[in-house]
């Protein structure tokens, strides 16, 4: 096949080499009994659907991109396949560098975006969850006292949106205009109520994991500051009425 790329190893006398046959191949490096400088195929990786465009070695694990837009993590050691996510929605993945002072993995992909995933992303394996791994308690939870509004909730209580905050917070938005997080052991809390989010809001959190944002079906949103998985609620403010919600480049602090 065409070979798309190289990265050499000058420590470890590894390289890694990419090719349009949709395969990743380690090459070692070694010295003979005479002396000489030989090569040998260490291993070839697999799983790609399209082309390959850029491998990495990093902290013991393969990661690769390629035209199909998915970031593969494989096990440089025994070739083992350790995970994968579709990174750009779909569009091909032109390149991949990596940040050692910040651990950090950046993609820059055909869809015009570059993207940044911190080191547990590529490097927790993702389980699959039974359903029940989260007792959500509607009956009990629905007679609790909302923080802060002040009044009780006398309807039975139903989840409408969720996302993932950390490996351990998920957040969720309430049919009563609550927004509850809790973790995988089961604990519950209460961070927001607003009756301008009863029936449906949605919630969003920033590219950099910085930022969390809450909106109702009436124009009305939160922003919250992520701090260590602390949700600080710094400012309440109103759209035109516009039902979506999206993030820009500017940048939190």
């Amino acid at each position: 096949g065409i070979i798309f790329s190289l990265e050499y190893y000058s420590e470890r006398k590894l390289l890694l080499s990419t090719s349009d046959d949709r395969t990743v191949a380690a090459w070692q490096f070694f010295e003979n009994a005479e002396g000489q400088e030989e090569v040998t195929l260490l291993r070839r990786f697999y799983g790609h659907d399209a082309r390959v465009w850029r491998a990495l070695a990093i902290h013991g694990y393969l990661l690769s991109v390629g035209e199909s837009s998915d970031v593969r993590v494989n096990i440089l050691k025994d070739g083992t396949e350790h995970k994968s996510w579709r990174a750009h929605d779909g569009a091909p993945i032109f390149d991949c560098v990596y940040d050692q002072d910040v651990e950090i993995l950046y993609t820059g992909g055909n869809d015009g975006s570059i993207r940044k995933w911190p080191k547990w992303w590529y490097r927790l394996k993702p389980r699959i969850l039974p359903f029940d791994v989260i007792p959500f308690d509607t009956e009990n939870d629905s007679k609790s006292r909302i923080q802060g509004s002040g009044r009780w909730s006398e309807n039975k209580d139903y989840p409408k949106s969720a996302t993932l905050l950390d490996l351990n917070h998920v957040i969720v938005s309430m049919e009563s205009g609550r927004v509850v997080g809790m973790t995988w052991q089961g604990k519950q809390f209460d961070l927001l109520y607003d009756e301008r989010c009863e029936g449906y809001s949605i919630i969003k959190i920033s590219p950099d994991l910085k930022v969390l944002a809450v909106a109702g079906n009436n124009g009305h949103f939160y922003t919250a500051q992520i701090s260590f998985s602390v949700l600080i609620f710094r400012k309440f403010q109103k759209m035109n009425q516009q039902n979506a919600l999206f993030y820009t480049q500017r940048k939190y602090s």
